[in-house]
């Protein structure tokens, strides 16, 4: 899977720049009408190869900018495992030949952790730096767990008796089969892993040195509302899935196609056209392959949606406390039950007229949504586009982390 998640070391690597390398490519003009696109693989895990692959299908057979392009700017940070090559960020271009190039424009000493809100942000920084753009997009490709504190989706017993309960979770969930058990690991990505260390989604946001107009998620369970309202204020639109990612991830092969090559076409169609060509390229397969959740947020229309749960909680409150997601459609597997079908546990006790207001939010910010009948074990029979933490009484430590998110500040599920 690509996992979304936390520094987990007790004092952050320093970051050392070892050739801030000047580019022989003329800096674009602030003010002329630029759109960047930055690919940010953190690949210091198992995914190294999967993630190299993409990078290769991409500049194989994906739209690149010319070498003179000076309105398309197409970046790429790598820290691949096991590569000779020390993480870097690169543009791409092509020549007069018609050669993919790349233009080495920072390296960085190979033991920096990739997975730090601080090197993250040191790097989308220097992006910005050396070419400052009117229209910015990001992929963040790698491992994912959603809105889980780092380190408790791989191993939630480790976090047993922490915050005065006696389980992570309630008596019905004791069991976690570890996930090298999982007969499927090798065909799922896991936002960012690099070796042991990861990233929370409250660290991503603070690691975001400009508003951008897109960021998508090539990694798993980021498809929640939790995410979705930690980035609202950073982004307008955000591709996510709420399940899991299969391990080929989005279509690299069309991608910057689609997102540079027309810029006639406004931006929330080609995120919509991308978004149906990732659906389209899993529906077409067949058995476990046959697997994807996509959905396209706008995220300036997630105030009504959480004003409407927020009064939805607040009327609710005896029920949501004793409330058995036993039936709610999940996108989970192995016990990691964190992530359930936002609009089928909000209609299961709202009113027919605050279900009206809902699902009214919900078209709203929900502007393309697309699943397969399954994701690998997962039979899909609803699915709204968004994901949510059904609450849990007995889960002491991930209610106390839940209250520091900007979706539980804002609609109070959690007290």
């Amino acid at each position: 899977m690509k996992r979304l998640l936390k520094v987990t070391m007790g004092i952050i690597i320093s970051i050392t720049i070892l050739f801030p390398i000047t580019s022989c490519i003329e800096k674009p003009a602030k003010d002329l009408d630029v759109q960047t696109f930055l690919i940010y693989a953190a690949g210091n895990n198992d995914l190294n190869a999967l993630l190299t692959n993409n990078i290769e299908t991409l500049k194989s057979r994906d739209f690149i900018p010319r070498q003179d392009d000076k309105e398309n700017i197409l970046l790429v940070f790598r820290h691949i495992k096991g590569s000779i090559i020390d993480p870097q960020l690169i543009r791409l271009y092509k020549d007069k030949y018609d050669t993919v190039q790349e233009e080495v424009l920072v390296e960085y000493d190979y033991s920096i952790n990739s997975a730090s809100a601080e090197f993250m942000h040191s790097v989308l920084a220097k992006a910005n730096e050396l070419f400052p753009a009117k229209n910015n997009g990001l992929l963040i490709s790698s491992h994912g767990s959603g809105w889980l504190p780092s380190g408790f989706y791989k191993s939630p017993t480790s976090y047993q008796g922490i915050g005065g309960n006696s389980s992570p979770l309630s008596v019905d969930y004791q069991e976690y089969p570890s996930l090298e058990d999982d007969p499927y690991k090798d065909l799922v990505k896991s936002v960012c892993i690099s070796n042991s260390n990861e990233m929370n989604i409250t660290d991503l946001a603070s690691a975001l040195p400009i508003h951008y107009d897109y960021i998508i998620f090539d990694c798993c369970l980021m498809g929640g509302i939790e995410v979705a309202y930690e980035l609202k204020n950073s982004v307008d639109y955000l591709i996510l899935s709420p399940a899991e990612v299969m391990g080929d991830g989005f279509p690299y092969y069309c991608m910057t196609n689609y997102l540079m090559k027309d810029d006639n076409i406004p931006i929330a169609k080609r995120l919509e056209m991308l978004s149906t060509e990732f659906y389209n390229l899993y529906q077409s397969q067949s058995g476990t392959s046959q697997s994807a959740t996509v959905s396209l947020i706008d995220c300036n229309k997630l105030e009504p949606l959480a004003e409407s749960c927020r009064e939805i909680f607040a009327n609710h409150t005896e029920e949501i406390a004793s409330f058995k997601a036993t039936d709610v459609q999940g996108y989970f597997r192995f016990n990691r039950h964190w992530f359930y079908d936002l609009e089928d546990y909000i209609s299961r006790f709202a009113t027919d007229s605050e279900l009206f207001k809902f699902q009214s939010a919900m078209k709203d910010a929900v502007i393309y949504k697309a699943a397969t009948q399954k994701f690998i074990t997962i039979d899909i029979v609803k699915y709204s586009g968004l994901s949510t933490y059904i609450y849990e009484p007995n889960s002491h430590y991930l209610n106390e982390f839940y209250k520091s998110l900007k979706w539980n500040m804002a609609t109070q599920l959690v007290k």
